[in-house]
C-alpha cells in the first residue's frame, strides 16, 4: 500500500494546479512528512490505514509532547485534511480521518497597530528621497508597497498580485483578486490616489503594479524584505502585517462599521474582524481622561 511519501509528488502537483503558492505547498509537505514520521513510529504508515484515531493521537502528541501552539496544530490538521480529500478522489482512501476531529481553539492575539512614534519614523523615511536614480526607483517602489498596505490594508501576497487592470483610478477602487474567486473592492484613499496614478502611468493593463528589480511580480517574500531589510537598515523594526493592523484599527475607530471593515479586509467571517473592535490603549486613555476629578464630588451641582 502507498505511503504519504509515495504519493507526495502527485499531491503537490495537484496543489500547484489548484493555484496554491510554492510556500503553501512546501508547508503542506513539511506537515505531512512530520505526520508520516509519527505514523511510522506508532504503527503503519500506509495511507489506507490512516484513521480518525491516529489523527486524534497525532494532534494530542503535537499539543502535549511537542508543545505546539494551536496555530501550528491547525496547520498540520489542514494539511492532513487536504491530503485526505485528494487521496479520496484518487481512490487511495475511503474517508476523511479529520472529519470528526475537534480542532484546537486558536487564541487570536490582539492587533498591534503602529504607535505614533513608529508612524512618524515611517513617514520620515518615505519623505527622504535619495538622489541616486536607482535608489530613487527602489525608494518609490517601496513607498508604493507601504502605501498599499497602510491605506488599503492589503496583504503581502495581494500587493504582489496586483495588476494595472485591477486599479480603477476614475472609480476610486482597487479590485483585490483572490485565487479562490472571493474578490473584493477597496476604496482608494485620497493620499494613495496620486501614488497609484504615478505607478500605473505608461503601463499595460496586464502589467503588475509593483515590480521587482527584475521587472517581475513581487512575491510575498520580496515584500517582506522591504520590512526585514530596507526599513530595518533605516532604524525601523516593524512587520508588514502591522500596517494591515494599523489600517483596520483606524478604519474601525473612525467608522465603527464592522461590516465595511470585514469587506475591506477580505475576511470570510466577522468573528475574525472582531479583534479590531477591542478598545485600544488610546481609546481607553481618552475614556479615562473624562472621569470627573475626585474633588468635584465635594461640591455637587
Amino acid at each position: 500500500m502507498p505511503t504519504i511519501t509515495d504519493l507526495m509528488d502527485a499531491f503537490k502537483r495537484d496543489r500547484r494546479g489548484q493555484g496554491k503558492q510554492a510556500s503553501g505547498v512546501q508547508r503542506y509537505e513539511a506537515c505531512l512528512k512530520r505526520f508520516e514520521v509519527w505514523l511510522r513510529n506508532n504503527g503503519s504508515a500506509d495511507v489506507a490505514e490512516i484513521s480518525d484515531m491516529s489523527v486524534m493521537e497525532f494532534r494530542d502528541y503535537c499539543i502535549e509532547d511537542r508543545g505546539n501552539k494551536s496555530s501550528t496544530v491547525e496547520k498540520h490538521l489542514v494539511s492532513i485534511r487536504a491530503f485526505a480529500l485528494w487521496a479520496i478522489r484518487h481512490n487511495h482512501m475511503t474517508s476523511d480521518p479529520t472529519a470528526h476531529i475537534a480542532w484546537p481553539k486558536r487564541r487570536r492575539p490582539a492587533p498591534k497597530p503602529l504607535n505614533p512614534a513608529e508612524l512618524v519614523h515611517l513617514w520620515k523615511i518615505l519623505a527622504d528621497e535619495p538622489e541616486d536614480v536607482h535608489a530613487l526607483w527602489r525608494h518609490r517602489r517601496n513607498r508604493l508597497v507601504i502605501h498599499l498596505m497602510y491605506y488599503a490594508g492589503l496583504r503581502r501576497a495581494e500587493v504582489g498580485r496586483l495588476r494595472v487592470s485591477d486599479i480603477s483610478l476614475v472609480g476610486g477602487l482597487i479590485y483585490v483578486r483572490e485565487s479562490k474567486g472571493d474578490d473584493r473592492a477597496v476604496a482608494i484613499h485620497k493620499d494613495l490616489l496620486p501614488v497609484l496614478a504615478e505607478a500605473c502611468a505608461g503601463k499595460l493593463q496586464t502589467d503588475t503594479v509593483v515590480a521587482s528589480e527584475k521587472k517581475k511580480a513581487m512575491s510575498s517574500a520580496d515584500v517582506g524584505k522591504i520590512f526585514d531589510g530596507w526599513l530595518l537598515r533605516r532604524g525601523l523594526r516593524i512587520s508588514a502585517h502591522r500596517l494591515r493592523h494599523t489600517f483596520a484599527t483606524q478604519v474601525y475607530r473612525n467608522s465603527r462599521d464592522l461590516l465595511a471593515l470585514q469587506h475591506a479586509l477580505g475576511h470570510k467571517s466577522a468573528d475574525t474582524t472582531k479583534i479590531y473592535t477591542q478598545i485600544d490603549v488610546e481609546d481607553q486613555r481618552s475614556a479615562i481622561s473624562h472621569l470627573s476629578p475626585l474633588c468635584n464630588w465635594t461640591n455637587p451641582v
